[in-house]
């Protein structure tokens, strides 16, 4: 039995919601389960797109182009940037004092003018962070001698991130998909109970105790499941559109990915 392309098309995004309704109603409140489902769903349907391995550029350039949350997505979590900046200055790191200025100045740039600051990080409606080419921008814009550039590349060489490594898509497949899949793991377990069931991504502190008095505070970032979910429908009912529009069979363009890898 010979079946039209507007069948197969059924067929093809029927298979997808239903592992969506599966996610909807049994794992919006266990995020491992909401975590692995939904990124593989992701992954299936960026292999179906693109053909080719799984990795971070198809995983990325799927969820910016077909969630409609590119926005949020290329988003940079300032906080975790400015933490891992503060490594820098720990011992283990080795780093000249010429150096060390640097990244001090680089972490006051982010706390005073663009307001990363520790006691921020609880506040509900905390949005500091920011898109990556606008940050680029500021950084680009308000750095002496390229020393905020400096203080990137020091990032890069010891502890192995760039700018992007700190977005929240990057975040989202390091931590969360890549995590979850592999290790069957969240490294987001220490940011706290969502007890306001927050459905966009969000901070809460991490209060570091020393002498029975808070010394200071960590932030802890989390992509609740809700958003992870959101981001399959989106990607699913868009996809969809697109495929309806240009009357594409997923079987030819199964095949066409195939030929390609």
């Amino acid at each position: 039995m010979e079946y039209s392309k507007e069948n197969k098309r059924k067929f093809f995004f029927d298979y997808f919601r239903q592992r969506l309704a599966f996610v909807k109603e049994h794992c919006t409140k266990h995020n491992l389960e909401a975590v692995i489902l939904s990124c593989c769903a992701l992954d299936g349907l960026s292999a179906y797109r693109y053909g080719g391995k799984s990795n971070l550029k198809r995983f990325l350039q799927f969820v910016l182009e077909y969630s409609g949350l590119k926005e949020d997505y290329l988003k940079v979590s300032l906080p975790l940037l400015k933490q891992d900046a503060e490594k820098l200055l720990g011992s283990e790191a080795n780093i000249p004092n010429d150096k060390k200025a640097r990244i001090e100045r680089f972490i006051e740039f982010l706390e005073n003018q663009l307001g990363v600051k520790d006691e921020e990080y609880t506040r509900l409606s905390y949005d500091v962070d920011m898109p990556i080419e606008s940050l680029k921008n500021k950084l680009w814009s308000r750095q002496r001698n390229g020393e905020y550039d400096q203080t990137l590349l020091l990032i890069k060489d010891i502890l192995k991130k760039e700018l992007l490594d700190y977005t929240y898509i990057a975040i989202l497949w390091r931590e969360y998909r890549c995590l979850a899949v592999h290790e069957s793991a969240l490294k987001r377990d220490k940011a706290g109970i969502n007890l306001g069931k927050k459905i966009v991504p969000y901070y809460v502190n991490e209060n570091i105790i020393k002498s029975d008095r808070i010394f200071r505070s960590i932030p802890r970032f989390d992509i609740p499941p809700q958003f992870i979910i959101s981001t399959l429908e989106n990607c699913i009912n868009n996809l969809e559109k697109e495929w309806e529009q240009n009357n594409v069979d997923p079987e030819d363009f199964l095949k066409k990915n195939e030929a390609l890898t």
